[in-house]
């Protein structure tokens, strides 16, 4: 861990991804989901999103990604997510994934986060909250 980082209650970070329809094929060849809403411009053109869809799973991945590079950082173990999603992915949205800390356990090594995705119009995508170990947390990591 970056010894010059603290964390403290309200520290945020943020992670920025676009969507491109390249990472719905991938996801699907990954995971197996094939759902049509996702890779099927013709058959999304008759539901009533009008247009394929990016899978909110694949968006959940954009806060694992997020935490394992910024908040708490490398060395991060996912203890539990949840999610509560709002609206789709669309193709070429620019996504920003928010972290804030709302707690932190030290003798656990512990953080409780809210995690909320936003694309380019700051139209809330996903929100949930997550509980991350950080490992080598200690007291000289806390602000």
């Amino acid at each position: 861990m970056d010894k010059n980082k603290k964390f403290y209650i309200g520290l945020e970070k943020f992670y920025k991804k676009k969507y491109i329809q390249d990472y719905a094929t991938a996801f699907a060849d990954i995971t197996g989901d094939k759902n049509p809403i996702h890779l099927d411009k013709e058959y999304a053109k008759r539901t009533i999103l009008r247009t394929r869809v990016g899978h909110g799973m694949w968006c959940a991945g954009l806060i694992s990604a997020a935490i394992s590079q910024e908040l708490p950082g490398p060395g991060s173990i996912y203890k539990s997510q949840s999610l509560n999603f709002f609206h789709p992915v669309r193709e070429n949205d620019s996504l920003v994934v928010k972290l804030l800390i709302l707690e932190i356990r030290l003798k656990k090594k512990l953080f409780v986060l809210e995690t909320v995705i936003e694309n380019q119009n700051n139209r809330k995508i996903l929100d949930g909250e997550a509980v991350v170990i950080l490992p080598s947390l200690t007291s000289t990591d806390l602000a």
